[in-house]
């Protein structure tokens, strides 16, 4: 997602050790953090909850969010045909307040 008050967040999802993982990017003016993340899935949508920190944060990303905190919840349906992931924002929030609207498509699915 390329946020309009100059960062860009990025997900990405994958298995490791049968389990689904996630870790949840941020990148921009003053802003660059990893959280690692582990999964819950129910139905069509994808909980991440907060299971530690990346290295290189930038510091007192810590104080922010507390490790099993939900992050953001990504739900995954069909309109028109073609696929859509909403995203529900939970303890991760945009710096812009444009863009913390809930049920809305911020990420795009790559494969």
């Amino acid at each position: 997602m390329k946020g309009t008050a100059g960062v860009d967040y990025s997900i990405v999802i994958y298995r490791r050790n049968n389990k689904l993982v996630a870790d949840l990017d941020a990148g921009g003016w003053q802003t660059s953090y990893s959280l690692k993340c582990d999964t819950r899935t129910e139905g069509n949508n994808i909980r991440l909850y907060l299971k530690g920190f990346g290295e290189d944060n930038l510091s007192g990303i810590e104080a922010l969010y507390k490790v099993g905190s939900l992050l953001v919840t990504l739900k995954k349906s069909t309109v028109a045909g073609k696929i859509r992931v909403s995203t529900y924002w939970g303890a991760v929030k945009p710096v812009s307040k444009a863009d913390t609207v809930s049920g809305r498509v911020y990420f795009k699915r790559e494969k």
